[in-house]
């Protein structure tokens, strides 16, 4: 997760750097919440409370055939991207300290 104004540091930052010339970047921020982490930052903005229910994918997949693959695949499976290269390549990505991804974006879409 990460916030637009980030993104757009570091799409603009490459463009035309020749550093960035046949690379590929992760242009992604430093916060590496869980599902979990966003429902609870999420239930304390709102001041609701969150009811999650667990479902084993391979039950989910057997339910919904159609979508085993991408249940049991890309999605479903949590990864973690490092944004060193595009650190390293374009000094002014600088993701905003203590402006999480995730107030702001509530901030920004539901509260107006």
């Amino acid at each position: 997760m990460m916030r637009v104004e980030d993104f757009a540091v570091g799409a603009v930052g490459l463009i035309g750097n020749p550093s960035a010339y046949n690379e590929a970047f992760n242009i992604c921020g430093d916060e590496t919440p869980s599902f979990n982490d966003v429902l609870d930052c999420l239930s304390e903005l709102t001041g609701k409370i969150v009811k999650t229910v667990d479902i084993d994918s391979a039950f989910y997949a057997k339910e919904v055939p159609k979508r085993a693959g991408e249940i049991l695949g890309g999605r479903s499976i949590d990864s973690i991207n490092s944004n060193e290269k595009i650190k390293a390549a374009v000094p002014s990505y600088v993701i905003a300290d203590g402006n999480p991804a995730v107030p702001t974006m509530y901030n920004v879409y539901w509260k107006v």
